[in-house]
């Protein structure tokens, strides 16, 4: 869940394997994320205010960063 309340103007997102090392690193900007979350409501009106689904905030994001690439200097 995105704190809209926040003073951040990015968010990044880094999935991990089994061990918890980074496989994945998504960078969005707040911009990007809260017109995401403007567009659709849930179904069931019970969404959670800046509530975003793994898959959703991957679509919206850059991959900044792959463990095949391994250079985390991209993200400077």
């Amino acid at each position: 869940q995105l704190n809209l309340e926040g003073g951040w103007n990015v968010t990044v997102l880094v999935l991990m394997d089994s061990e918890y090392h980074p496989v994945e690193i998504y960078s969005a900007t707040r911009r990007a994320l809260e017109a995401a979350l403007g567009e659709t409501p849930s179904s069931t009106g019970r969404q959670k205010r800046g509530a975003m689904s793994i898959a959703k905030f991957k679509a919206i994001a850059q991959l900044a960063w792959t463990r095949e690439d391994g250079d985390l200097s991209v993200l400077d």
